[in-house]
């Protein structure tokens, strides 16, 4: 057992959440292993702000990783509608997802498209931190706050350790 499997064991670093593609799976994978060469515990944490729209453009671009990760969801037809959508490959116009706004005012089949890319694209850069290593990975996911004055709106991060069975 390592230091980061350790019952209750606080990390000494922790890493991430600073935001869209900065805190990616890479990075968050990276500080997870170092922990286990270290044997210090550490958690790598992956920014869960704009993650849909971030997984479409890797799907679009032809992202083996994130083609890979989605085929390994526990919901195929899900991965499988989205790869359909998103995935380029010659020839063929790519689709434009769904902006943010929709879950507040879209039509309803358009608020459960952005909410299965967002459960989709969450286990994808989760999935792709956490390959390879059995430490810890969270996600920090951007919340704003408005105040009831009227003042200008406060920001604060939300974070959570995720990890899925066999992932």
């Amino acid at each position: 057992m390592n230091a980061n499997q350790a019952v209750g064991a606080q990390p000494e670093l922790i890493q991430g959440g600073m935001g869209v593609g900065v805190s990616d799976w890479k990075l968050a994978r990276a500080v997870a292993e170092s922990g286990e060469r270290l044997d210090r515990p550490v958690l790598g944490v992956v920014s869960g702000t704009g993650l849909a729209i971030t997984m479409v453009n890797r799907l679009r671009q032809g992202d083996l990783n994130t083609k890979r990760a989605l085929e390994a969801f526990c919901v195929p037809q899900m991965a499988q509608e989205v790869l359909g959508k998103y995935w380029l490959s010659a020839g063929r116009a790519s689709k434009s997802p769904p902006k943010a706004e929709v879950l507040v005012n879209g039509r309803d089949e358009r608020k459960a498209e952005m909410v299965r890319l967002i459960v989709l694209a969450n286990f994808v850069e989760v999935w792709l931190a956490k390959e390879g290593h059995d430490n810890p990975i969270g996600i920090n996911y951007l919340e704003r706050v408005g105040e009831r004055s009227g003042r200008s709106a406060l920001t604060s991060g939300k974070q959570g350790s995720v990890n899925f069975p066999g992932g």
